[in-house]
């Protein structure tokens, strides 16, 4: 539960860029940075918060390739 409320935390800390010449959005993932601090100002530290940075890890994994899938065409 705690890593849910991580990673919900962690929202406007994605990087991603444009890329090609028709503007294709690429999700490249969390920027750690950001995440550390929102695992800390959760008040988690120590093993707590390490076990917690790797099960955010495992979501944003599961998170890239449904963020990166192509748009369907009609």
């Amino acid at each position: 539960w705690d890593a849910l409320l991580v990673f919900l935390g962690c929202q406007t800390q994605w990087s991603r860029e444009f890329a090609g010449m028709d503007g294709t959005l690429i999700w490249k993932g969390l920027q750690y940075p950001g995440v550390a601090v929102v695992i800390q100002m959760q008040g988690h530290k120590g093993q707590k918060a390490q076990a917690i940075f790797r099960d955010v890890q495992v979501m944003e994994q599961a998170a890239l390739p449904i963020l990166n899938k192509p748009p369907k065409r009609k």
